[in-house]
């Protein structure tokens, strides 16, 4: 953690090795003044050429191979690591800032950003602030030193600098902790509501991220898990996040799914259900992320409804289906809305109960009902006498 003291061992001047001081890339003088640069890996600083460096009161067994502007040059595409002595016994000072960079540089991108203007255009001045918090971990910088140095902290956000702020005091500090549990309950209650409960892990660790370190706002934070849930109707969203995404089948989610499957079962039946794959289904869910996009939905199988029967407008297949069902079901028993769909249909078409009744009679006799060959038994009995109340059925 950035709060805790390094375990480091100095090396003492009167105990100077290349142990201790592991051989520099390139070693400068201006005056009596030393410095020893470290080369650090291009992978990290996006291609650029960039050092650690030290200064130290002897060039001891190293070469001096830079002087007088060569090494202010240099000193410009440097880190300040402080004094040569600040160097951990036995290990390279890039195994040591390098690991430590690599790590926080997932959620401190701005580290390996140079400045793009202000009196330090070119340089890596929040990386060097960054290596400076190292060595003096109960010293923050202040915010007068940060504003002063960079333009690119000056342009930050109040909750990127809040971010900066906390993870200087370490991941154990209140104001960190406090920041990710705020951004954990903001955006497992968006993703709740929005209707994204089954979204990759790295997805949810991608905007996690972008949140807690201040990258995205809450509003854009919002339009993001909009364009999750239906891609359709956002028109603001991070490229990047849109690049994680694509291909994975994440164009709709569980809610919206559901709800428009209920929808669908309400206003056309099972039939309209079973006529759409679930890419069609996600499709058509994606006007529920409009503020009036259930109104929209219900609307529109109406129409479809009002089209296909237009004796029943204005109702849906569920009111009609309870209708039919309570005029046929003494005749046939419940209808099976999948085995008897052919009736249904038929029968939708029909406004006449009597018409209904005689619809269902004939279909019990085709089909073999034994309820419908039960009742008409039981009514020829009544009409010519006990015998055919003996019918087997």
């Amino acid at each position: 953690m950035l709060s805790e003291p390094r375990a480091v061992i100095v090396s003492e001047p009167n105990d100077f090795s290349v142990g201790n001081v592991p051989k520099p890339d390139k070693v400068g003088r201006i005056n009596d003044t030393f410095y020893f640069f470290y080369l650090i890996p291009t992978e990290l600083t996006d291609g650029e050429e960039a050092y650690i460096s030290y200064t130290a009161p002897s060039s001891y067994e190293y070469g001096v191979n830079l002087s007088g502007d060569a090494v202010t040059d240099l000193l410009t595409l440097s880190f300040d690591s402080g004094d040569h002595l600040e160097i951990e016994v036995g290990r390279s000072p890039l195994d040591t800032y390098v690991d430590r960079i690599k790590k926080v540089a997932q959620v401190r991108p701005y580290l390996l950003e140079k400045e793009t203007s202000g009196p330090n255009e070119g340089q890596y001045v929040l990386l060097s602030l960054f290596v400076q918090q190292l060595f003096e971990p109960n010293k923050p910088i202040s915010e007068d030193e940060y504003l002063a140095s960079s333009n690119i902290y000056a342009n930050m956000t109040s909750r990127e600098k809040d971010y900066l702020k906390a993870i200087n005091l370490g991941e154990d500090s209140v104001a960190y902790q406090n920041l990710v549990q705020e951004s954990t309950i903001t955006l497992a209650s968006l993703l709740r509501t929005s209707g994204m409960v089954d979204i990759p892990d790295d997805v949810q660790q991608f905007l996690f991220t972008k949140y807690l370190t201040g990258k995205y706002s809450l509003d854009y934070l919002s339009e993001n898990i909009k364009y999750l849930a239906t891609p359709t109707y956002a028109t603001v969203f991070d490229p990047e996040l849109k690049e994680l995404v694509e291909g994975r089948g994440m164009a709709g989610t569980t809610t919206f799914r559901n709800a428009t499957k209920s929808a669908l079962n309400r206003y056309l039946g099972p039939y309209g259900v079973n006529q759409l794959d679930d890419k069609q289904v996600d499709d058509l869910s994606q006007v529920l992320s409009q503020p009036n996009g259930q109104e929209l939905l219900n609307n529109e199988l109406q129409s479809q409804w009002d089209a296909q029967f237009p004796n029943r407008k204005g109702s849906n297949y569920a009111a009609t289906y309870s209708l039919v069902n309570q005029v046929v079901s003494p005749i046939l028993g419940s209808l099976n809305e999948v085995n008897d769909a052919s009736l249904i249909i038929d029968l939708f078409g029909k406004t006449d109960t009597s018409e209904m009744a005689k619809t269902a009679r004939k279909y019990g006799l085709q089909t073999n009902n034994t309820q419908t060959a039960r009742i008409l038994a039981n009514s020829a009995a009544q009409s010519f006498g006990s015998t055919y109340g003996n019918v087997d059925v």
